[in-house]
């Protein structure tokens, strides 16, 4: 059975790299889940910053947390930003490449999603 079709057995519908939700209320948190490694759930709330950059042929995000830092890597992602200002994404999944030529060439793909736990050191210095 390949990826596809197992995905497709436990959900029942097409598997996307992103889910919206689109209720006129915001979401309170989002989902990521990095192909094969833990999934996180962190507070819509504590999103600080955001950067979007073309970089060697491929779109990333950067999302600045209040205690993590979480970078979106692919195609298409440029039109994840709406969702992301209105809090409407639910869920950001990334998948092996094997998987691009089952989604839409319009939809984003992401190849790699890495969340991490923010250092103390890392934060900028308060009142400076």
């Amino acid at each position: 059975m390949s990826l596809r079709d197992s995905l497709l057995a436990k959900r029942g519908s097409d598997i996307y790299c992103t889910e919206r939700h689109y209720g006129q209320a915001s979401l309170a948190m989002v989902k990521f889940c990095p192909w094969q490694k833990p999934e996180w759930m962190l507070r819509w709330s504590a999103l600080d910053s955001l950067s979007f950059t073309y970089e060697e042929g491929k779109e990333r995000l950067e999302l600045h947390f209040a205690h993590h830092r979480v970078a979106v890597i692919g195609s298409c992602l440029h039109g994840m930003l709406e969702d992301i200002q209105t809090f409407q994404l639910s869920c950001v999944r990334s998948f092996p490449a094997s998987y691009r030529a089952t989604i839409p060439p319009t939809e984003p793909f992401i190849e790699q999603l890495l969340v991490e736990l923010k250092t103390e050191s890392a934060a900028p210095p308060v009142g400076k």
